[in-house]
């Protein structure tokens, strides 16, 4: 559940694991969710918002369970988890064919090392004699979920990039000490990422992801808002913007670099592919030299591909944004039609029929305010005194709850892990919620009498004492 406290603290607290008895259709989930809801006594009509990962049976704009709860609760916005939505616009740039080659090559290499104790072995001496400081000594995978750590996964690459060439080399010329699966892998994959194609793929893709390494952790947080992660969004779209309006200069240097991991390992010069007549692919694009030959198809497809993601994905979430941004302080606009905001909340707002002149008031505040504006959503909320500025106070509070991601419900997956599969425990659903809360919730001061008194209470005979040596 997330919500503000009275010290306007934006919260996401676990509160129950649930069983789906009735299935997993959108109908199903949607009566389960305010079933429970109104199980714990709280008032459903107050809902707000809901926060889903974009599954078909939660987002369907017909029969998902979003759009059957807002249908009861026409205030419960459906905002799609903004980690998810980073991730699919990485996912969608990474399917240019350059790029979707370099990380199958990378997950190969990675399966290579990771399930052969001896190649792990061989490529661990290997870094110790070559870069005996380097702390890392196995390569990380290009994980489908914990997508911070695909991000990891370039910079390790990159790391042990002349390590991994040269366990490669010594196996090719020493067939007598491994197998056929060994060699066979060993000649593919050196092949593979001696080619410039790989190297340039690589060192683009690991530049132009890294702008969004930062955005993918942050979008994780719990206590984050969703104008605090579209402004973070909209500095990530600006950065990728800019690095495509110099998009010379940036490849020029990408390429260098490509040409710098291709020397530390003796690897053959690029060339200009062959062309044929009748251009059919993107790959058979003119250029003059092999410099401008990977700019046009690896660099501006992949930069343009990035920032149309983010611009296209993002969109929704950004209009939700807009809903209270222009309420901080330092994003006050002069003009702004608000008929449709307080139309929204009509019945949320104490005072509908006085927004106009409180937000009169809220502006003439800070037109001549001394010190620095409130840039942020908490801020904007400790200085919305709710018997000065009630309307403008809920419309912050009500945006405040908002949930950007779903990444803290899925960290409560770890602590079902924790119960249920690596203490094999069979339990009632009570018990395991009892059990999870307390796990989640550690930092929680827990009165140990309180809890004997109550047990004691509940169960008399359980506490009777007994002298074991009669």
């Amino acid at each position: 559940m997330r919500f503000v406290d009275k010290e306007n603290n934006i919260r996401e607290e676990f509160v129950d694991f649930v069983h789906c008895e009735d299935g997993v259709t959108g109908e199903a989930l949607a009566q389960t969710i305010l079933g429970r809801l109104r199980s714990y006594g709280l008032d459903t009509s107050y809902l707000r918002g809901q926060g889903y990962d974009g599954a078909g049976n939660m987002s369907g704009r017909i029969r998902g369970t979003a759009a059957l709860i807002q249908k009861e609760i026409p205030t419960a916005f459906y905002v799609h988890c903004n980690a998810h939505i980073l991730n699919l616009c990485i996912v969608r740039s990474c399917e240019l064919q350059p790029i979707r080659n370099l990380m199958g090559v990378m997950l190969e290499i990675t399966i290579f090392f990771r399930y052969s104790p001896k190649r792990q072995d061989k490529l661990e001496k290997k870094i110790t004699r070559i870069c005996p400081e380097e702390k890392k000594s196995k390569l990380i995978n290009l994980c489908k979920t914990r997508w911070v750590e695909r991000h990891q996964a370039f910079e390790t690459f990159a790391d042990l990039y002349v390590p991994v060439v040269e366990v490669f080399q010594e196996i090719t010329e020493n067939p007598s000490n491994w197998n056929q699966e060994s060699l066979t892998g060993a000649k593919s994959l050196l092949l593979a990422i001696t080619s410039f194609d790989f190297l340039m793929a690589f060192t683009v893709s690991k530049d132009v992801l890294g702008y969004a390494k930062g955005l993918s952790t942050s979008l994780q947080a719990k206590n984050h808002n969703i104008c605090k992660a579209m402004q973070e969004v909209s500095v990530v779209k600006k950065s990728l913007q800019s690095a495509r309006e110099q998009v010379e200069s940036k490849h020029k240097e990408w390429f260098q670099k490509a040409k710098s991991m291709a020397e530390s390992v003796n690897a053959e010069e690029p060339r200009l592919p062959r062309k044929c007549g009748r251009q059919k692919h993107k790959d058979n694009t003119p250029a003059k030299n092999i410099e401008e030959h990977y700019r046009v198809t690896i660099t501006v497809p992949f930069l343009d591909h990035m920032v149309t993601q983010l611009n296209d994905k993002f969109a929704e979430s950004q209009q939700k944004a807009t809903l209270a941004l222009f309420l901080i302080p330092s994003q006050l606009p002069e003009n702004m039609d608000w008929k449709e905001l307080v139309t929204m909340y009509a019945n949320d707002l104490p005072f509908p029929e006085n927004f106009e002149c409180e937000l009169s008031c809220w502006k003439t505040k800070w037109q001549s305010w001394p010190g620095r504006k409130p840039t942020t959503l908490e801020e904007a909320m400790d200085h919305a005194d709710n018997l000065l500025y009630p309307n403008i106070h809920i419309l912050l509070r009500i945006v405040a709850t908002l949930p950007v991601t779903t990444s803290e419900c899925e960290r409560s997956f770890s602590c079902l892990r924790r119960l249920k599969t690596y203490l094999r425990g069979t339990m009632t659903q009570t018990r395991l919620s009892g059990l999870a809360l307390m796990n989640i919730h550690y930092d929680k001061d827990i009165n140990r009498d309180t809890v004997i008194t109550e047990f004691a209470r509940r169960q008399p005979r359980r506490m009777e004492l007994v002298n074991i040596l009669e």
